[in-house]
């Protein structure tokens, strides 16, 4: 079983380094370890991998849309995005299963 833990908060700094251990940890992980269900609640290491997966997708597919600039202040909402993507006391469900 992998007990390693990474903290998140250094992740978000340096999302090259994060994106290496995060490849270098699902690498470690077999087939039944990688798909394996602890609890109804809690998400399986193949359920992190599919939201860290979907989320860097629609990352890059924001930042590649075309827009038109916003006509307020840039920082006007960075202490709500904080809350929302820095709060790891926060618990969702997963939609779906991935599998290897």
């Amino acid at each position: 079983m992998i007990t390693e833990k990474f903290i998140a908060e250094e992740w978000y700094l340096n999302p090259d380094d994060a994106t290496s251990q995060l490849l270098k940890l699902t690498e470690s992980f077999s087939e039944n370890e990688f798909n394996a269900n602890g609890s109804s609640t809690a998400w399986n290491a193949a359920k992190v991998c599919e939201h860290i997966i979907r989320s860097a997708e629609a990352i890059a597919d924001a930042l590649s849309a075309r827009a038109k600039a916003a006509d307020r202040n840039a920082e006007e909402r960075v202490l709500e995005l904080k809350e929302l993507f820095l709060n790891f006391d926060k618990k969702f469900s997963h939609p779906g299963l991935f599998c290897l």
